[in-house]
């Protein structure tokens, strides 16, 4: 499995400067498996300053073409699903095909601040977190499924 790189946006956004939410994945629910991938948490509960890692993985038999792995979205429940992160960017992502064979697929590391859970995104829109981040529920969803989203939910408490 490849790790996303660990590094933020070279250059924070004003989030006074009316960024645009990534909304992506912003439906009532997803399933954790479809098109013989699934999407999973390393741990249910995460707390505010911890690391969680997200799995998508081929469970299927056959290798399988699918979006690039900067297809995601973190959004946090509150009275429907809230995007977390923003951008300044035109929000397309690049959409390449990638051969992903069966126990293969892409692996998210984060650690989860108050602040921040910013990534550089290749030639994607850079993610940018512009609210603290509270206990809750979350969730983590990759839309690189053609038509199709995979999401897994996971808390986020205090220290």
């Amino acid at each position: 499995m490849r790790a996303l790189s660990r590094t933020t946006p070279a250059n924070p956004i004003d989030c006074d400067a009316d960024p645009r939410p990534i909304s992506r994945a912003a439906g009532d629910s997803y399933p954790e498996r479809v098109n013989e991938f699934e999407l999973t948490a390393s741990k249910d509960v995460v707390t505010i300053g911890g690391k969680i890692a997200f799995t998508l993985t081929n469970v299927g038999d056959a290798p399988q073409v699918i979006g690039e792995k900067y297809k995601y979205n973190i959004l946090r429940q509150n009275d429907g699903w809230e995007p977390v992160y923003y951008t300044t960017q035109q929000a397309a992502w690049t959409d390449l095909g990638l051969h992903v064979y069966p126990g293969g697929g892409f692996r998210w590391p984060f650690t989860i601040t108050s602040e921040r859970i910013e990534r550089r995104n290749g030639y994607n829109p850079a993610y940018h977190v512009c609210a603290p981040l509270k206990p809750g529920e979350y969730r983590f969803a990759f839309f690189g499924l053609g038509d199709n989203v995979v999401a897994t939910r996971f808390t986020v408490k205090d220290p």
